[in-house]
């Protein structure tokens, strides 16, 4: 944003080891776009990047980028740089990153309005620049109060496919939700298991989690008829997790009935080397699983997990069937209540309504909040508070092996 450039992930390849793993074999580029939607028009072609200008291989450059936020002002006509990626896990030193993009907006937004007095053509409805000139005013405003609001947007951008896999996930899906499909009788229920839960989370067993199902999220649902059998999305890239579960998919006692994607590859892993030859499978796995989740009313998710938050990240953008039924205004995912059940206030100081419209509970419930009854709370390795700290004593107390791999002859 404050070099004004765009951003490209360059994959350079130095030998076998650098080609990104979930890469389909078939993609030459071995990169983002394989999948998705190119963040820009600005197009890279290999002779540009064989004299590239590389910045940031210093610990001084890199100090320079991290304070500065900006490129040298001898680079800054060059059409291509290549930022070394040593910034990574390293704090940004950056007042306002949101009052500048703001500016940055407000400029595009400023040259869009000339051109269209100038040309007497008109680029967008009188309500499209209203909801702009809004977007525009609350990305500083309305960020104050949810810090994250920019980044949700961000994933939004991102997570657009390519024609090809657009196509294709919308055929898949097309096969697995049923026609009388309801998203406000549909439960997500998205389980990480297998490597996560060796020292990076807690992690409940499968009968927790169905009684999470019917303790806590099939009362929330507004069923119009007690014959009406809701639908519990379960996604999971652990087999065994999935093999637990046919006994409840059988099971017509149980009050829901399995949307699950029988295709869904379950590498069994989140560390891309354990199944680089199922990279494609995996990519297309998990999207679907994105959106499978997108459409159901409410998500339950181990937020200890970065694709689970970024779920999060989306339901919180309104993305999803929800947003539909209008019931989401900007901000109304920031709880200010984590218990279950209590209701939620849109606060927007522009509403109709003097004390605020009520909305249902947030769809995104991240299993590692607060608030939760503690039978069905997961705990991240980095949670600090009592309950957490006692529960992974309990964790590596049951599973003595993963402190000695952890810690070493500490561990013991």
């Amino acid at each position: 944003i404050f070099s004004v450039k765009s951003l490209f992930y360059w994959q350079k390849e130095k030998g076998p080891r650098d080609i990104w793993l979930l890469a389909p074999t078939q993609c030459k580029s071995k990169d983002m776009l394989c999948y998705f939607l190119p963040t820009t028009p600005c197009a890279l072609l290999h002779e540009d990047l064989a004299n590239v200008t590389l910045y940031g291989s210093t610990m001084k450059e890199q100090n320079y980028l991290r304070q500065k936020m900006n490129l040298p002002s001898a680079l800054k006509t060059k059409r291509i740089v290549a930022i070394n990626s040593g910034l990574q896990n390293k704090g940004v030193e950056v007042t306002d990153l949101r009052t500048a993009a703001q500016a940055i907006i407000g400029e595009l937004m400023e040259g869009w309005k000339k051109h269209q007095q100038e040309s007497h053509q008109k680029l967008w409805s009188d309500e499209d620049w209203k909801a702009m000139e809004q977007a525009q005013k609350w990305m500083v405003e309305k960020s104050v109060e949810d810090p994250t609001g920019l980044i949700r947007q961000i994933y939004v951008y991102l997570l657009r496919p390519n024609p090809h896999y657009k196509s294709l996930l919308k055929e898949r899906l097309s096969a697995l939700v049923p026609p009388d499909f309801v998203p406000t009788n549909a439960v997500g229920l998205a389980i990480r298991g297998s490597d996560k839960c060796k020292k990076e989370s807690t992690c409940l067993p499968f009968s927790r989690y169905m009684e999470l199902a019917t303790d806590i999220a099939y009362p929330s649902l507004s069923l119009q008829s007690p014959a009406v059998r809701p639908r519990l999305i379960m996604t999971t890239e652990d087999p065994v997790v999935f093999n637990e579960s046919l006994a409840f998919q059988q099971n017509f006692s149980f009050p829901f009935q399995f949307l699950v994607n029988d295709q869904d590859n379950m590498q069994g892993s989140g560390f891309p080397r354990e199944f680089r030859s199922a990279g494609e499978n995996t990519i297309v796995s998990t999207l679907i699983a994105f959106q499978l989740h997108l459409s159901a009313g409410q998500v339950y998710l181990n937020c200890c997990s970065n694709s689970h938050a970024v779920i999060a990240q989306l339901l919180r953008a309104q993305c999803g069937a929800r947003r539909h039924g209008n019931e989401f205004a900007y901000n109304t995912m920031t709880s200010r209540n984590t218990h279950y059940g209590d209701w939620y206030e849109n606060d927007l100081s522009d509403s109709n309504s003097s004390s605020g419209s009520i909305i249902p509970q947030p769809v995104a419930r991240c299993l590692s909040d607060e608030g939760l009854p503690r039978r069905f709370r997961i705990c991240c390795m980095q949670s600090k508070d009592q309950f957490c700290s006692e529960l992974f004593v309990e964790h590596y107390q049951n599973n003595p092996g993963l402190l000695t791999k952890k810690f070493g002859n500490h561990g013991k």
